[in-house]
């Protein structure tokens, strides 16, 4: 239950009890001292507070913090405390001519510099120990509770049932020469680390060893060919192994540019541009770009106009155009006058009465006038003389008489 509640501010006033705590193991926090204890199944308004809290076993500890998003009963309210769970100390000690790195998980030894921590009863730690370039790891060995898995050079694995110390043998190793190098322009790194090429191109590493490659060609150029690796997993990697001294070189060279050509077609305009840059059209509409790259062209009409398609270099529609440079490729771009909208008549119900234009102010009247004068003759004369006016043969021309 709640005893105390989040003020308006987000302060916390007092203690939390919440009989019986629930516990919730932690989902590895970065500070292993910490844990969940449980969640609240009352109301609290939203907020961070740093309080205490009233444990399991009747203890008060300090400095918890409170975490509430304001959920309604039955939701989640996290509460950050000192463990209540006895903690123990797990201590990893490094041993034998040579050097290397010890970690944890859950996090807590990095040893190196972390070589000791507490860990709470009943935690499962996993440990894993990397040699360095010039030494072998050994083995584990271990003493205390919870350690009987430690031994030899397979996984360790300690259960915290006490404090307990695990050692970790790095035994310096028989050496290797080892060197790399590069023609053309690029780099060639190692890992294990030792080889930053160019820079620092030779290295010892320990008589076998598993050593790995990685080329990078820089800005317009590609790797043209490895020498001297036991196998190429992809065309910028190298491995091998150290069984005597070794040596690999790799070459660089560079890519042939292709050109790409853009033309703006149709009645309409618009700008043509790419990725990565090289073409502004109009005013730069031609670029080269390395062999075998994809290059992106983006069409943008004026106010006005509307883009109707690409034509070229395998690019058709209105989206995107990705040119594949395997050679010199010309692509066309058109634009053309937008549409106007179409606006549909008005329902029956809001239209007026239809009207008839009003004649211009200076326009003639006679020929309006002279229209309804024959209209009122041909209504004088009736219907009759109207027909025989309209059927009337036409008079038969005057002839001359034929000589007989």
């Amino acid at each position: 239950m709640v005893v105390d509640e989040f003020n308006s501010a987000g302060d916390y006033r007092g203690q939390i009890v919440a009989p019986p705590p629930v516990i919730i193991k932690p989902f590895e926090p970065e500070n292993p001292h910490y844990t969940i204890v449980h969640r609240m199944t009352e109301a609290e308004p939203s907020g961070l507070a740093i309080g205490s809290y009233l444990g399991e076993d009747g203890g008060v500890y300090n400095d918890a913090l409170y975490v509430s998003a304001g959920n309604s009963e039955g939701g989640a309210v996290w509460i950050f405390a000192p463990s209540t769970i006895p903690g123990h100390t797990l201590t990893l000690t490094k041993t034998g001519s040579g050097d290397g790195t010890v970690t944890s998980q859950p996090y807590g030894i990095t040893c190196g510099t972390a070589c000791a921590t507490e860990y709470e009863e009943e935690q499962a730690v996993n440990l894993f120990a990397y040699s360095d370039p010039h030494s072998d790891f050994a083995g584990w060995n271990a003493s205390g509770p919870g350690t009987e898995s430690c031994l030899g050079e397979g996984s360790c694995t300690v259960l915290i049932f006490g404090d307990a110390e695990v050692k970790a043998d790095f035994e310096a190793a028989p050496q290797k020469a080892f060197a790399v190098s590069i023609s053309g322009d690029g780099t060639v790194a190692s890992k294990p680390a030792g080889i930053s090429c160019p820079g620092h191109c030779s290295e010892e590493f320990a008589e076998g060893r598993a050593i790995s490659l990685l080329a990078k060609p820089s800005l317009h150029q590609r790797i043209l060919a490895w020498s001297g690796c036991d196998s190429q997993p992809g065309p910028s990697e190298c491995k091998l192994t150290m069984s005597e001294a070794r040596s690999v070189s790799v070459s660089f060279a560079p890519i042939p540019p292709e050109t790409l050509t853009v033309s703006l077609a149709g009645p309409g305009t618009g700008e043509v541009t790419s990725y990565p840059w090289g073409i502004s059209c109009p005013g730069r509409c031609s670029a080269r770009f390395d062999e075998g790259s994809t290059v992106y062209l983006i069409a943008s009409p004026d106010p006005g106009f509307t883009f109707a398609g690409w034509e070229g270099a395998g690019c058709s529609g209105g989206g995107l155009c990705a040119a594949r440079m395997g050679e010199a490729e010309a692509v066309r771009a058109e634009f053309v006058p937008s549409l106007p909208p179409i606006e549909s008549p008005p329902p029956e119900s809001q239209r007026g009465p239809a009207t008839l234009p009003t004649p211009h102010p200076g326009a003639s009247q006679a020929p309006h006038k002279e229209g309804r004068r024959a209209c009122r003759e041909r209504l004088r004369r009736g219907p009759g003389q109207r027909h025989q006016q309209a059927t009337a043969a036409p008079p038969l021309p005057n002839r001359a008489p034929r000589a007989s």
